[in-house]
């Protein structure tokens, strides 16, 4: 019995060392170079994703799926703590420097406004080239999904002063899905109003 219990203790140190360990490191790569912002996280359950962060801020974390670039918004709470640890070092090595951060986070919005164009171009052509009703609704829904995205991106890229340059969309109109959209919605709200008076 005795040997049991030494055997669980010594089980447990290494365990509690390891850990330390770990996060230690992180914490002194965190204060010295930064945390890259590719890394595997874990959720409660102990499920494992390979992950590109794009937003941290006091909650929730916003990152992007390495395997398929799908993007997710995670709370911490649901993240196992390690993973919710790092993120947090990852937040605060990326505050360090606001200069640096900020030139990072446009260029990243940049690059998932890009990405989230031709997304959305992508599966409008699929949406055109496809017969079945039950398809085209569900790459409706999923353009309706990133045109969202852009838009939030859109709004964030503006918030720090860039100036949008649009391309042109499917239809050939100079504007992107979004704007195209809410220019017909304005067009629609013009002719009611005409009819009326």
């Amino acid at each position: 019995m005795k040997l049991l219990v030494t055997a669980v203790r010594r089980i447990l140190i290494t365990f509690f060392l390891l850990v330390s360990g770990i996060f230690g490191y992180d914490y002194y790569q965190a204060q010295t170079v930064g945390l890259p912002q590719e890394m595997t996280l874990w959720d409660t359950q102990y499920r494992r994703v390979n992950a590109r962060l794009l937003e941290v801020d006091d909650s929730s974390v916003r990152f992007q799926r390495l395997e398929d670039g799908r993007y997710f918004t995670v709370q911490f709470e649901d993240l196992f703590f390690l993973s919710s640890q790092r993120v947090q070092l990852f937040k605060d090595s990326q505050s360090a420097n606001d200069l640096i951060a900020s030139t990072v986070e446009v260029a990243r919005l940049q690059s998932e406004r890009k990405d989230l164009l031709h997304r959305i171009e992508y599966i409008e052509a699929r949406a055109e080239g496809t017969t079945s009703a039950i398809e085209m609704r569900t790459l409706n829904r999923e353009v309706e999904r990133l045109s969202e995205d852009l838009l939030l991106v859109e709004r964030r890229l503006k918030e720090a002063g860039v100036e949008l340059n649009y391309t042109k969309s499917t239809n050939g109109n100079e504007t992107s899905g979004i704007q195209n959209m809410g220019q017909q919605l304005i067009d629609f709200g013009s002719k009611i109003s005409e009819q009326i008076r």
